[in-house]
């Protein structure tokens, strides 16, 4: 695995990842205007879904099991999967501890993230690279069925989880001052933010 693909996770060191552990913080928002029903879910338009669509996983690294994999738009595939005993055992970890965990690999480098965590975990992928591509929220909560992806776009994106996972690919440019409204929604049946969680601060909104 490549050190720097993603950020260093601050509960699961070993593993190389940006998780934004969250804490409640208060911080208003809007969700916009209401756009058409899709699959019963009021409040989405269509034309903005961007899919998780599952596909097969590179196998390269087998410090992990790789189980499948979701592409998203034009970024790699990212890689689905938990840590094998002995990657767990040669990091100092207890084996029945990766059955919490979901691994994301892409371009080298894996990070995890733990979904019992009483706090989302955030993820900036960068596959190897220097820049982040890609934002992941790991531990979706159960009864969300979508996940809006906003920031200073008109066209706001969002997902149907997979996994209690969604990935987007980053918009955000790194000039942009500490008031951008850069989050994720999670959206139930009824089209109600269920939480909102800033994606540069790790911090939950309160809207």
């Amino acid at each position: 695995m490549e050190n720097g693909s993603f950020r260093e996770h601050r509960r699961f060191g070993f593993l190389l990842a940006v998780v934004l552990s969250v804490v409640v913080a208060g911080c208003g928002g809007d969700n916009g205007d209401a756009l058409d029903s899709v699959g019963g879910i009021p409040g989405l338009s269509e034309a903005d879904e961007l899919p998780l669509i599952e596909t097969e996983p590179d196998p390269s690294d087998d410090s992990f099991v790789w189980s499948h994999a979701y592409k998203v738009g034009d970024l790699p595939p990212v890689n689905i999967g938990q840590p094998t005993p002995e990657f767990m055992a040669d990091a100092h970890r207890e084996a029945d501890e990766a059955a919490d965990l979901v691994c994301l690999g892409g371009g080298g480098s894996v990070g995890c993230g733990d979904l019992n965590s009483s706090r989302p975990e955030i993820m900036g992928l960068t596959y190897g690279g220097p820049d982040v591509l890609a934002w992941a929220w790991i531990g979706v909560p159960d009864q969300a069925v979508a996940v809006r992806y906003a920031d200073l776009n008109v066209t706001v994106p969002w997902q149907r989880p997979a996994d209690r996972l969604v990935v987007f690919p980053n918009t955000i440019d790194d000039d942009l001052d500490e008031d951008c409204p850069c989050r994720f929604d999670a959206i139930d049946a009824d089209g109600a933010v269920i939480i909102s969680v800033d994606i540069q601060t790790g911090l939950y909104i309160d809207l």
